[in-house]
């Protein structure tokens, strides 16, 4: 891997935007901003310059189409929205897609894109884990830990953020660590920023992205073993997953126990009410059960971009116990809510465009490139199962720029 001193002054700026993502609050956004600000005003001083430099392809073109495919399909969705007003301010929370060619145009000025995400990625993941282990120790002398409502977060936007991309980092360290072609001492740095993220992650206490993140990981690691069986590596890899996984039960067992209660009492009660709902589960539960009946009644539109649980409360068991979301706490039903199955279908076709683009068709020469995209992808779609994964400003400009840092590293081989 290379040296800082190697790197040229955009390889520095993705590794420092890297760092800061999780660790400043706003930072991705207010990199996104700057970058695409800067992008913008080489482009506005010699379009034609800006253009021949980046090389714009049909290829790129559908690429930039089908990620600017959530902006477009929430700023249609106004028409029919029930409440318009909300349905521009949802809309401008996405204007981070539109950014996507100019954060390409400064990627591709670094040497090496890949290498620089990954320096930055490894050293915002042990600083995060330093800060957690601090923040746990804090709480331990105060004899809060158990009862605090604040969970780190670091400078994330909130909790289930930091702990989303304390995810992908860590997935993203896992397979640069057993696949990187690189000297025993950034082997072993590699090494430990993965364990630095998974720490950094269970010090959130968030259950999805750990549960998200431990079989992804057993993915990367099967694959390796597949390529590379090694009898030493594999005992090593093993113990140290297995002192990892006993550290995960003993911290996480409580809450996913109280998840799994909560769940099976409401599910159990044919017309939940109060607490079943108020409930972290329960109110998730019941989002869904609001997102899905909502979804019968006018399916093919859905009601507009930003629109909440709140607004559909007739289709609640209980309006007076829900709890006060701007979301449905899963990414596939908001979609359809937001734009109906038609919009649906749209996004649908284009998350399966970029991973046939993205991913299918890059492996053949840049292997890292499109496991780095697949695991990106994945722990979104997998995250947007629970939660919501794109209506989040930090996280639209952590998908965004990684989007774009990737690619222009695919450019250089493809």
């Amino acid at each position: 891997m290379q040296t800082w001193a190697n790197m040229n002054r955009y390889d520095r700026t993705i590794a420092f935007v890297f760092f800061s993502i999780p660790l400043i609050p706003a930072g991705g956004e207010a990199a996104l901003a700057i970058l695409g600000l800067l992008g913008l005003y080489v482009f506005l001083k010699s379009p034609s310059a800006f253009k021949k430099e980046l090389a714009w392809t049909r290829r790129d073109k559908l690429i930039f189409l089908a990620l600017s495919s959530v902006f477009i399909l929430k700023l249609l969705s106004i028409v029919w929205a029930d409440n318009p007003t909300r349905a521009m301010k949802n809309v401008m929370n996405n204007v981070h897609f539109l950014g996507w060619p100019l954060l390409l145009w400064m990627s591709m000025r670094a040497s090496q894109p890949l290498q620089s995400l990954t320096r930055g990625v490894a050293c915002g993941a042990l600083i995060a884990a330093v800060w957690g282990c601090i923040w746990v120790l804090l709480r331990i002398v105060n004899g809060d830990l158990t009862t605090t409502v604040e969970p780190f977060e670091a400078g994330s936007q909130n909790a289930g953020v930091f702990a989303h991309i304390m995810c992908v980092y860590g997935l993203w360290l896992l397979y640069a660590w057993l696949n990187f072609k690189v000297d025993v001492q950034t082997k072993r740095m590699l090494g430990m920023a993965f364990f630095a993220a998974l720490i950094a992650l269970l010090c959130s206490s968030r259950r999805i992205q750990l549960v998200i993140m431990m079989t992804l990981a057993g993915l990367i690691v099967l694959m390796h073993m597949k390529k590379n069986l090694n009898l030493r590596a594999f005992v090593s890899i093993a113990g140290a997953s297995g002192v990892v996984l006993a550290l995960a039960v003993l911290w996480m067992a409580p809450k996913y126990e109280q998840a799994y209660v909560e769940a099976i009492t409401f599910l159990n009660d044919p017309n939940p009410q109060g607490g079943e709902i108020k409930s972290s589960i329960g109110n998730r539960l019941e989002y869904y059960h609001i997102a899905t009946a909502a979804i019968q009644a006018q399916p093919l539109l859905g009601y507009g971009a930003g629109t909440k649980p709140q607004q559909l409360e007739r289709f609640s068991h209980d309006p007076a116990s829900l709890s006060h979301f701007n979301h449905f706490h899963n990414q596939y039903f908001q979609t359809l809510v937001e734009v109906g199955v038609l919009g649906a279908l749209l996004a649908a076709w284009a998350l399966f465009f970029l991973w046939r683009e993205q991913v299918g068709r890059v492996y053949a020469q840049c292997p890292h490139v499109a496991v780095f995209f697949a695991l990106i992808f994945s722990v979104y779609m997998l995250t947007g199962l629970f939660s919501i994964a794109l209506s989040q400003g930090l996280l639209n400009s952590f998908f965004i720029l990684s989007n774009a840092v990737l690619w222009a590293e695919a450019r250089k081989t493809l």
